[in-house]
């Protein structure tokens, strides 16, 4: 009986984590959607595609300067969360680290602005506008290392208002920019949306964690060797998924131009980031848990299977919406011409499906410490995507992309699970397993109706009874685990 009521509070917490970081990450997601759907309008896909291409060279040459701070720093502050010297210590050594990479990060851009342009864009036109980008590269290592202290401190309320806040203040310098300056204005509203954000970033972080200037010393940099280890493999990790999508970018440039890059940038946004946004949520509070009881590895696997219950009930809703809805959400979310998206965006939908799986099991490997399994997890899938694209764009364009992202992420379940059983032990639950037999079936049949070509009420009364089921069991389900519906109704009764 204890075990069970235990049992219940775990998912509970993994459902209240979610639901906070998930409420503010909807939010967050709104406010995107509006800046979106202004861009889409200002811009249109050339526009979106020009920041999109932007955006990942800040990224790529980010990744080779920021050495994996922001993501071995949490596992770093997790572990010494209940040891104030040492926790001290950790912090001491995590922005010492921030401002070193900032820095460099900060240079490097600067210096390899023409070269980037000419790669780019086969011209040095866009060389000043790197060059006015480099401080972004900076800025963004810095937040990095302050939001990781934040997480790894597990100050979820202040994350949360950090990604409102922050959210709220980049639409209120970009929508100005782009309408008075229209695609002139995106290198100055990606430059102030950095500033803006590691202002917000450090207000949080230095309320809760003083910053003192004699804090900064060589002698931290020299005792943070822990922290580079893990690290330097999750730099390796990020530059060669960065590189990829530089890469995948360059391909469509040179084949078509900014507006087919608009196309998948599109997609893939709603595919893999704003879909992704619940594991985002669920990360911010499912990394710090893991890495707490990582020297316990039965209870890490029971963690990583209780993590995938209530991933799959969450996400396969939303993955079965997508599949369904995507021609009306598109000219929702940006704009008419942006429909051939639609095609990619079902094609990626096992994408989005198969990550409830892989990112729980794959997160085993950073809370031991295992960089180089890590590495090799994420170096096989970047490899595997990017040999699947080439064939996937080639034959099918747009969709070949959606393609290639279902595909990769089969052989990223696979590599992942392989991982997981022969390092850790990890085994699929029963109860995982039966909830799989129970809702994976209703994305099946979103993928039938998708397949028999039906259209106009037909499709739309099929389409909405498959997503009403598919909501209606997953919210059982929920219920079952974690008592959740009768909390809310404890709540809403309170308020009134």
């Amino acid at each position: 009986m204890v075990e069970k009521q235990q049992k219940k509070e775990e998912y509970a917490q993994i459902v209240k984590s979610t639901g906070l970081l998930g409420g503010v990450q909807g939010i967050t997601l709104f406010v995107s959607l509006v800046k979106n759907k202004v861009i889409a309008v200002l811009l249109g896909t050339s526009g979106i595609g020009l920041i999109s291409v932007l955006n990942s060279i800040i990224t790529m040459v980010g990744s080779f300067t920021n050495i994996g701070i922001s993501s071995s720093a949490v596992r770093e502050v997790a572990e010494v969360i209940d040891q104030k010297d040492n926790l001290q210590l950790v912090i001491k050594k995590v922005r010492n680290w921030s401002a070193l990479t900032a820095i460099i990060g900060t240079l490097i851009g600067l210096i390899s602005a023409p070269l980037l342009s000419v790669l780019t864009f086969n011209n040095y036109d866009y060389t000043f506008s790197l060059m006015m980008l480099s401080p972004v590269i900076g800025l963004t290592s810095f937040s990095g290392g302050e939001l990781a202290l934040l997480k790894g401190i597990r100050r979820l309320n202040q994350i949360a208002l950090i990604s409102i806040y922050g959210s709220i203040l980049v639409i209120c310098i970009s929508i100005p920019l782009y309408c008075w300056l229209g695609m002139e204005g995106i290198v100055s509203s990606l430059l102030f949306s950095a500033i803006a954000m590691a202002c917000l970033t450090a207000h949080y972080s230095f309320k809760y964690m003083p910053l003192k200037i004699s804090d900064y010393s060589f002698v931290y940099l020299r005792k943070g060797s822990n922290l580079i280890k893990l690290g330097i493999s999750m730099v390796f990790a990020a530059i060669l998924g960065s590189l990829v999508e530089y890469i995948i970018r360059l391909i469509m440039l040179k084949s078509g131009d900014t507006s087919m890059v608009g196309l998948y940038n599109a997609g893939y946004a709603i595919v893999v980031t704003y879909a992704g946004l619940i594991f985002v949520a669920m990360s911010t509070d499912y990394f710090p848990r893991l890495s707490a009881v990582n020297r316990d590895t039965k209870q890490m696997m029971i963690l990583i299977n209780r993590q995938i219950e209530i991933t799959l009930l969450l996400i396969t809703p939303v993955v079965v919406i997508l599949v369904l809805f995507s021609p009306l959400i598109i000219p929702l979310l940006y704009a008419d011409s942006f429909l051939p998206v639609v095609g990619m965006i079902q094609f990626a939908s096992l994408n989005l499906l198969l990550r409830a799986f892989i990112w729980p099991i794959e997160y085993a490997a950073l809370a031991k410490g295992d960089s180089l399994l890590y590495l090799f997890q994420e170096f096989s899938y970047n490899v595997f995507f990017v040999l699947v694209f080439l064939l996937g764009y080639d034959f099918f364009e747009i969709k070949g992309a959606g393609l290639a992202l279902s595909v990769s992420a089969i052989f990223n379940l696979i590599v992942v699970s392989l991982v997981g059983y022969f390092r850790y032990g990890y085994i699929i639950s029963k109860e995982v397993f039966n909830i799989v037999l129970l809702i994976i079936p209703f994305y099946v049949s979103a993928i039938i109706i998708i397949l028999l070509n039906i259209s106009g009420i037909l499709y739309w009364g099929i389409s909405s009874i498959c997503v009403i089921s598919c909501l209606s069991l997953s919210l059982y389900l929920l219920n079952k685990s974690t008592d959740i519906i009768p909390v809310l109704f404890n709540k809403i009764l309170k308020k009134k």
